[in-house]
Order: structure tokens, then sequence, then C-alpha cells
């Protein structure tokens, strides 16, 4: 993907927990988990936990070209209920300061994998990086916090720069192996003004996208 060229290929809605965009969340997210052997089945419903609460988030990202075509989506969760994160990795150097953070949880591609360039999850994950960024800044944080495979980390850091900083080493979990991240919102700003000025309008129009609530 060129970011100096970026043109995103979907158009984001934001929701809150319970609306009919959380419903459509949930149903992509078990239905996505479903075919990746992580549920028995699709039931939306067995997906609602403590983290989903009336301060949680939720991205999802529409083709431009119908919009009734759900591509991906993500939630972000920022408030009482705290971060998952620390359920896995209790004692991360950030713990103290998770007031300040949000995390992105649950981003999935209705196309699996990120194999080649043009593929549609490499997209998702792209603007999924840049909404929970632009959430962070939206909320005054300092940064974002995931839990992603060595895959995903890397190819963040191939396309935004290094802008995203392991905080343990990678941990066996859920199937998986994961790596605790953190994008701090200053630098990741000052990577996109210095190295991808194009890019810079984009993410500022998510910004202003997230201060109108949802």
């Amino acid at each position: 993907m060129n970011t100096q060229e970026h043109v995103s290929p979907y158009t984001a809605v934001h929701a809150s927990f319970g609306s009919c965009g959380f419903l459509a969340h949930q149903g992509l997210v078990a239905d996505t988990y479903s075919r990746k052997g992580f549920i028995p089945s699709e039931s939306a419903s067995d997906l609602i936990d403590a983290y989903d609460t009336e301060d949680t988030k939720y991205g999802l990202l529409y083709a431009q070209d119908t919009a009734s075509t759900l591509t991906g989506t993500f939630r972000l969760i920022h408030g009482s209920a705290g971060l998952p994160i620390f359920g896995v990795f209790p004692h991360l150097p950030v713990a103290g300061i998770h007031a300040r953070l949000c995390e992105s949880t649950r981003v999935v591609s209705k196309k699996l994998g990120l194999a080649g360039r043009s593929n549609p999850a490499r997209h998702v994950l792209f603007d999924v990086v840049l909404q929970s960024l632009g959430y962070a800044r939206a909320y005054a944080l300092m940064g974002t916090v995931s839990l992603g495979s060595p895959i995903v980390f890397d190819w963040i850091n191939e396309t935004f720069l290094g802008c995203q900083r392991a905080l343990a080493s990678p941990l066996l979990y859920k199937n998986g192996v994961v790596i605790p991240s953190v994008i701090w919102t200053d630098e990741f700003e000052q990577i996109i003004q210095q190295h991808i000025p194009s890019l810079f309008p984009y993410y500022a129009g998510i910004v202003e996208s997230w201060k109108i609530k949802t």
C-alpha cells in the first residue's frame, strides 16, 4: 500500500454499545472468529464481555461503493472498565498511565491474512491504526495499546515507519503469539508530519470525526 497516495476505500462509521452499529460490529467479529476457529459458532451474543460498556466505541468500515458492505470493524476501549491488555500482561511499564491510554481490540476484516499488497485486510488495518490514534488525539490520550501477532506488529512498523513500540516479549495467548505494544500519539503525529505529510490531512479529519459524540 502506498501511503503517499492514500485514499481510503472505506467510509468509517462510529458507534456506541447497544446501537445498531454495535450489533453489526458483533456480527462481523462473530463470523470472523468462527471462521478462524476461535469460537464454536457465529453467536454474537457470546462475545459481549466486561469491556463492552457505554464508554466503549466501535468503528465500522463500509466499502465506499456500497454502504451495505461491512468490510472491517474494531473496538476502542477507554474508560472505567480498564484495558484488557493488562489482564494478559499485568506488569507492563505503561500500567501506571492506563487512564491516559485507549486499547484497540477485535480488529477484523472479511478478508483474512495480510498477503498481497492490495489485500483488503491491509486497508482495514491501515485505517484502524489511523482511527485509533485519531481517537487518542481527540480525547487527549497519550497513545493506544494493542495485542497483535508478530506479522501485524511488523506490518504496522513497516507501514508507519517504526511508530509501534513493543512493551514486553511475545506471549502465547488464545491459539496464537501476541506482542503487547503502544503507539504514542505525539510520536505518531511527528512521524506522519515529517515523513508522510500527504497523509496528515486525512488523519486530522479522523480526529475531528471522533470529536462528534457517537
